[in-house]
């Protein structure tokens, strides 16, 4: 087998059939690497598969697409996997209605490579074949082989972060990475109760809480496997929704008294019931709603025990404190290069032709974490 002949079997494993006819047809005798074939397929092919939302509420539908040609400060990059959060479940089940304009390809927490970078583009340090994690909450389109992205939802990583990792960290760290530090300023010792700890905000704010910030962690999980699962994660204690009472169980795993923080992504009556469960002068952080269920609190009930109520949205922050957005997500990324942490690894993957079996298996409550759809 010649060196050609072998850089197209390499590529084989990598590349759709339809982008190595024409990397093929192009390239002739010419002698290029895996890359080259790659850039060359990408520059002339016309289009790409992704799973397509043409109706709220019905099922993705798997197409070619057609390429678009990168504008000035775009980055084409080459999607490996896509973790599939909160905002994609309720986009397809029809949550917003309106406001979503259909035809669209949901996603937006992916990771891959490189593709092709715009000449001329604000971020030199970007380069074709750079294993990159990219988050792209604005305009979505993950859960395909490509898409274009701007260089400032784009983050440079090792190869020692996975694809599946990659594609299920940092939405979830970096939001509870703001939670803790910047907006509940934890210390080492400080008593944590995070609700809906099964879950992919829980799960990374137990990890967190407990292995960053050496926090007695108190867990709230619908079910005795999540409550294994956070045990794992260093949680202190867990506690069971509907299998025993949250706030005797909060004061015996805590000397008798109330915590000084809550992590609730949860909200409604799980929200209600965590509040009884604050100590004087404590937080309760606000990261989400996945009861669908936004609890409403007066007033008077702030007063009586002093405590505060924060609310904290990673989307907000990237519009609004957008260093605070790039540094957190930063900081989250070498945690994970060095070890800090250990993000649980993704309970259910699926092809991209699988996609919408993963949304009928996220409406089961017993999930764990976050699923993924692997691309390539």
């Amino acid at each position: 087998m010649g060196l050609l002949s072998k850089t197209f079997s390499r590529a084989a494993r990598l590349f759709s059939p339809k982008e190595l006819h024409c990397a093929r047809r192009l390239s002739k005798s010419i002698l290029i690497s895996t890359l080259d074939v790659r850039l060359v397929a990408v520059r002339h092919a016309s289009s790409y598969k992704a799973a397509v939302l043409k109706q709220a509420g019905e099922p993705l539908v798997i197409e070619e697409v057609p390429r678009k040609p990168l504008k000035k400060g775009e980055v084409r990059v080459g999607v490996y996997c896509c973790g599939i959060n909160s905002i994609d479940q309720w986009n397809v089940s029809g949550g917003e209605g309106e406001k979503i304009k259909l035809p669209y390809v949901p996603g937006y927490e992916i990771s891959g490579e490189v593709l092709e970078v715009k000449e001329g583009d604000d971020s030199p340090g970007l380069k074709p074949g750079q294993r990159v994690i990219g988050m792209h909450p604005e305009f979505q389109g993950g859960f395909a082989e490509e898409i274009i992205i701007s260089p400032k939802d784009l983050w440079p990583v090792n190869d020692s972060l996975s694809f599946e990792i990659g594609a299920t960290l940092v939405n979830s760290y970096a939001t509870a990475l703001i939670a803790l530090s910047r907006r509940a300023e934890v210390k080492e010792g400080d008593s944590v109760l995070i609700t809906g700890a099964g879950g992919r905000l829980g799960l990374a704010a137990v990890d967190l809480a407990a292995n960053v910030y050496r926090c007695k962690v108190i867990a709230f999980c619908t079910t005795n496997d999540k409550a294994e699962a956070v045990r794992e994660k260093g949680a202190f204690a867990t506690i069971i929704q509907g299998q025993q009472d949250l706030l005797t169980e909060v004061k015996r795993a805590n000397d008798g008294i109330g915590v000084k923080i809550i992590i609730d992504p949860v909200g409604g009556n799980v929200f209600k019931e965590a509040i009884k469960c604050l100590d004087d002068e404590a937080k309760i952080i606000v990261t989400g709603f996945a009861s669908k269920n936004i609890p409403q609190i007066g007033a008077d009930e702030l007063m009586e025990n002093s405590f505060s109520v924060i609310g904290v949205s990673l989307d907000q922050y990237r519009k609004k404190k957008y260093d605070v957005y790039r540094d957190s997500i930063t900081e989250v990324i070498e945690m994970a290069d060095e070890k800090l942490i250990k993000p649980y690894k993704a309970e259910g993957r699926y092809k991209l032709e699988k996609i919408n079996e993963a949304f009928e298996a996220l409406k089961n409550s017993k999930t764990i974490g976050k699923f993924v759809i692997n691309i390539k």
